[in-house]
């Protein structure tokens, strides 16, 4: 059985054709612009000031720990680091997909580790979490 054809014979060319609404020029948009951009704050630090900072102090390069591939993670965000072999882990990894809230440290490898923050995200990483714990104990010595 063949569907009726529609009523109107331009229906297809009709369909296809794209959907341009007409624009009219706003002559007041310009007037929502500032006429100079804000400097920047000068009391703010600077790319610069701030690796001066870190290599003279040093500590805000000790509070990282490297979970492998270039990554890193704060030390004190960190609430615990745990394998995701069990049920409970894997419906957590799930529900933090779905909320947006997994941090993918694994570049494309195997989870081996899965570590929970503070701020609620959940990182994975391709690291053992014994391998994990080591580096923090090594960093904190």
């Amino acid at each position: 059985m063949q569907p009726a054809p529609p009523a109107d014979k331009n229906y297809a060319r009709k369909r296809t054709e794209p959907f341009m609404p007409e624009l009219e020029p706003d002559d007041n948009a310009d007037s929502a612009l500032p006429e100079k951009l804000p400097k920047p704050d000068e009391k703010a630090l600077q790319p610069k000031k701030l690796a001066a900072l870190v290599r003279s102090t040093g500590s805000v390069e000790s509070d990282f720990v490297s979970v492998g591939f270039g990554s890193s993670v704060a030390i004190n965000r960190v609430l615990a680091v745990v394998a995701p072999d069990s049920a409970p882990i894997r419906r957590l990894l799930h529900d933090a997909r779905d909320k947006g809230l997994l941090i993918d440290a694994t570049f494309g490898r195997k989870t081996k580790a899965v570590l929970v923050l503070d701020s609620g995200h959940i990182l994975t990483a391709a690291l053992q979490p014994e391998t994990i714990i080591s580096r923090v104990k090594h960093k904190q010595q």
